[in-house]
């Protein structure tokens, strides 16, 4: 044996060349498996721990618990942590206007008690201000100072504490939503507030909105500390999160209780398996990892022992036996290895690292734009666990040992005879009864195609061999470029980015109470216009947007259509309200134009062709309990179309507005009379209409689809409308309370053209209100860049690997076939010919590669798609646009091989290269 350790270790040192390649092709392989390990476990540790710190660090909460079942909870062998907030009571929030009081989500304050412990544990963030220190002290979230009140820090606000008591004298919880209509308060169940105290406290700070508070809640949280109470909620973490629910259902059924879904799609089985999806897929792309390593360090041994077949004959015959042959192979594969698995995996750790920290600016970026609370409060870092790098190691030295296996077999069955000789390599017992045929090539190509059929025939493990190498890298790419697709899909999620600077949102044309003069249309024009003449706009479009009754034929929707509106489809008929946009003429003229549109139509006065913006995105709950997101087209391509009815309803008389009867609903009651002085609606005069006859059917003509990526700047790209010309907005016709006239503004210096439309609101008697969009897609902008840098760092890592592959396929098959080639040139083989017959040679087995390669590949994206549909519902399984890359980098492949084939046999020496001995 140490024989042949020093033997291997000699052999290694003479090939440096050669041994230098399969070293920086191990190393290359470990790295890149290292680094999407642990690239994949540090991104999900971040987003985890934002969220424990965002949400709250908790598996579930039991509300409403007393003293008896905080002892059964501190006894329970299944609790790991609990976090107790005691209940104070609950008051009527004393602010805001009276309508929002009796109509709006959050009526009341609820006052909770709590120690250091959970503000540290639930995520609680000031933003301003201290933590209170006694129970005269409250911290308020940011939502209640814009809730109809200005709060600051060292206000006193004095609350009338008890508890909610319903109409039917039962006691209801803080957490409890309430029943109500919000059509009217008469609907609204009676609720009163048994008042036990009243207490004065001092505001000492302004936290975040608390993520661990349902969204429809109807109390503001507000926080003390120091009450000792006999009613609390209890948050708290079981030893596996997946039993958290079966542990709550079955000791606390009777309680209200809640489930932590943020840390459930991390870390349990919940909606959107996050943890399941992420390193599902990243165990696919560790396979084709994997596959393509085997095949680049599969053709580094397969050089090794044509190189050494000659040596290995020599060896063998001094008495080396079989095992100790294949024992030389796995010797040099070992070696390797002890020196490749630590580089690779030190390499792919730093690689990993260095490019966190490039990115740190982008993830602290992302985090800030939740809010100056986040600002520092957590930091991208390189996590990682003993047992990733066990799995990286373990993977890659499986890896080495495959690779080298056949090598070695075949290494262990020379005949020390015929590879002294060097005869094995052309030695065929089938070749005479397979030669016959000229073949496809030989049909297309002529002679020269015929001895490139034959030589495939002669050659197949040869040609296998090639085809195969070829296949891997198409697989290593689609599979790799698959993995980035569907990466970049999964977190795209439900944000999408808005395209404008600012939105102006006019006060109601059926705003009574306000002058009149701003209320028409005529002056809204005016104001955009006088906006246009700012430099520092770029854009301003006048829009009237109209919720309108759509109905459409369910055959016209895709499967993402009908996921977005499977509810409102009834008889096969979907019915609907959305919204259409009414766009003023101009620049609906040249968005048309933009488009590639004929304006003609769709700005004619009669009969307009109606544009439909065709994007929908979402999320929906699925039979399995999932919930997912999905995008796509909500319509079939407009050639697809058939006709789309819009309702309102019609104006009659002199009503001012329509509402269905509650007693009886095949009638609409309409109200005539003025709105300024009218307390009820027994102000108003009354008459009742069928709905049939109060309704107006308008059938517009099919327009083109437009995808969002041709959206209009003015409209989201995740909603699906209608659009129509201004000039086709009869006022006359419909009574549409629930019209809202906006303009969107885009802006190349913000300052001053905020600073120029304050000026404006002034002017006219804050006549309209500024906004801007929401700032989602600043976080999606950031994160996206962060996913862009770290797989596109991943597909430079994939490309380099399938070159060397590609690089080390075709120069060995033309080192291996110098002699053969030689012998062709000898026998007088014409340029032309010998020509045809590399570039047949090329073009067969380029075909069979990329055959098997896109087969292999669309396996690959498959199973990512499978892994992704966890969290997202897509019907985009295989990214087409990916096989022309493949195909066309398969051409130059092609063109490369035949250029190379031919420039190294034209230079070459047809005496020399005859008289070698080794191939």
């Amino acid at each position: 044996m140490k024989i042949l350790f020093l033997y291997t270790k000699r052999m290694l040192a003479a090939n440096k060349a050669r041994t230098a390649v399969t070293f920086a092709g191990i190393v290359l392989s470990f790295a890149l498996l290292t680094a999407v390990l642990t690239g994949t476990s540090s991104l999900f540790h971040f987003f985890s721990e934002y969220m424990k710190m965002r949400d709250g660090d908790y598996y579930g909460v039991i509300y409403n618990c007393d003293e008896e079942d905080e002892a059964r909870l501190a006894q329970s062998g299944e609790v790991m942590q609990i976090c107790r907030m005691g209940i104070v009571g609950v008051a009527e929030k004393n602010f805001g206007i009276e309508h929002e009081v009796s109509l709006s989500n959050r009526v009341y304050v609820a006052i909770g008690s709590v120690n250091a412990d959970f503000f540290a544990t639930m995520g609680v963030r000031l933003i301003e201000g201290r933590l209170p220190e006694n129970d005269s002290e409250v911290i308020i979230p940011q939502m209640m100072t814009t809730a109809g009140k200005e709060f600051h820090i060292g206000d006193t606000i004095t609350w009338q504490i008890g508890e909610r008591i319903g109409s039917d004298g039962r006691v209801i919880q803080h957490q409890e939503q309430r029943i109500e209509d919000r059509s009217s308060a008469d609907f609204c169940e009676e609720e009163t507030i048994q008042v036990e105290q009243t207490k004065t406290y001092t505001i000492v700070g302004v936290s975040t909105n608390p993520g661990y508070q349902k969204f429809a809640e109807p109390c503001y949280l507000v926080l003390t500390t120091g009450v000792q109470t006999t009613i609390s909620d209890i948050y708290l973490k079981t030893k596996s999160i997946d039993d958290t629910s079966d542990f709550i259902a079955k000791n606390f059924g009777d309680h209200q209780s809640k489930i932590n879904e943020t840390l459930l799609r991390y870390f349990g089985q919940g909606v959107s398996d996050i943890r399941y999806m992420l390193f599902g897929m990243c165990a696919v792309l560790m396979v084709v990892v994997a596959i393509a390593s085997i095949a680049l360090i599969y053709n580094s041994f397969s050089i090794s022992l044509t190189e050494r077949t000659r040596q290995f004959g020599l060896f063998k015959s001094i008495g080396a036996t079989r095992f100790q042959v294949i024992v030389s192979v796995f010797l040099e594969a070992g070696f390797l290895a002890v020196s490749a698995i630590p580089a690779g995996l030190l390499i792919g750790c730093v690689g990993v690292s260095c490019v966190f920290r490039l990115l740190k600016n982008s993830f602290d970026a992302m985090i800030n734009s939740n809010g100056v609370a986040y600002v520092g409060s957590i930091s991208m870092t390189f996590y990682t666990q003993v047992w990733y790098l066990v799995v990286a190691a373990v993977t890659g030295l499986i890896t080495i040992l495959i690779s080298a296996m056949v090598p070695a077999m075949r290494a262990g069955r020379i005949s020390p005879i015929e590879a002294i000789r060097q005869t094995n390599d052309i030695k065929d017992h089938k070749f005479a009864r397979n030669i016959r045929g000229r073949g496809i090539l030989g049909m297309v190509f002529g002679v020269g195609g015929l001895i490139a059929h034959r030589n495939a025939k002669r050659n197949k493990k040869s040609y296998r061999a090639i085809s195969f190498s070829l296949a891997i890298c198409l697989f290593l790419f689609l599979g790799g470029s698959g993995f980035i697709y569907y990466m970049r899909l999964s977190m795209k999620g439900l944000n999408v980015p808005y395209y404008y600077n600012y939105h102006i949102q006019f006060n109601s044309i059926y705003n009574d109470t306000f002058d009149q003069e701003y209320l028409t249309q005529e002056f809204r024009e005016k104001l955009v216009g006088q906006l246009r003449t700012s430099s520092s706009i770029i854009e301003a479009v006048y829009i009237r947007k109209a919720n309108l009754h759509i109905v459409v034929d369910e055959s016209n929707l895709t499967n993402v259509g009908k996921l977005a509106v499977g509810e409102y489809i009834v008889d096969g008929q979907m019915h609907y309200r959305d919204q259409i946009y009414f766009v003023e003429d101009t620049q609906y003229e040249a968005y048309l134009k933009q488009l590639g549109l004929n304006p003609e139509e769709y700005l004619r006065s009669e009969n307009p062709k109606l544009l439909i913006l065709n994007a929908v995105k979402g999320a929906a709950d699925f039979d399995d309990g999932r919930r997912r997101f999905y995008e796509g087209s909500m319509f079939q391509d407009s050639s697809k179309l058939t006709e789309i009815s819009i309702m309102e309803q019609k104006k009659i008389g002199d009503a001012s507005y329509a509402y269905p009867d509650p007693e009886d609903p095949s009638m609409m009651i309409y109200l005539v009379g003025d709105g300024r002085t009218a307390q009820s609606d027994d102000d108003f005069k009354k008459f009742k209409v069928p709905v049939e006859e109060s309704m107006e059917k308008l059938s517009f003509e099919i327009g083109e689809t437009v995808k969002a990526e041709d959206y209009p700047y003015w409209a989201w790209a995740g909603d699906w409308g209608f659009v129509l010309p201004l000039s086709a907005y009869n006022e006359d016709l419909f009574i549409t309370p629930n019209i809202q006239d906006y303009a969107y503004l885009k802006t190349i210096d913000s300052e001053r053209a905020l600073e120029l439309m304050l000026e404006l609101r002034n002017e006219y008697d804050e006549s309209f209100d500024i906004g801007m969009p929401p700032q989602t897609d600043q976080y999606e902008a950031n994160m996206m860049r962060i996913l862009n840098v770290c797989l596109m760092c991943f597909l430079i890592l994939i490309v380099l690997i399938s070159l060397a592959n590609i690089a080390n396929t075709i120069t060995t098959a033309v080192r291996l076939r110098t002699r053969e080639y030689a012998m062709i040139k000898a026998a007088g083989c014409s340029k032309h010919t010998f020509l045809r017959m590399i570039f047949a040679e090329n073009l067969s087995y380029t075909l069979r590669g990329f055959v098997i390669g896109g087969l292999m590949g669309a396996l690959a994206n498959y199973k990512s798609y499978s892994y992704l549909k966890y969290s997202i519902y897509t019907n985009k399984i295989i990214p087409i646009g990916l096989y022309a890359v493949g195909a066309a980098a398969f051409i130059l492949v092609m063109i490369f091989s035949t250029v190379y084939t031919w420039q190294k046999v034209r230079k070459g020496n047809i005496c020399e290269e005859l008289r070698q001995e080794t191939v």
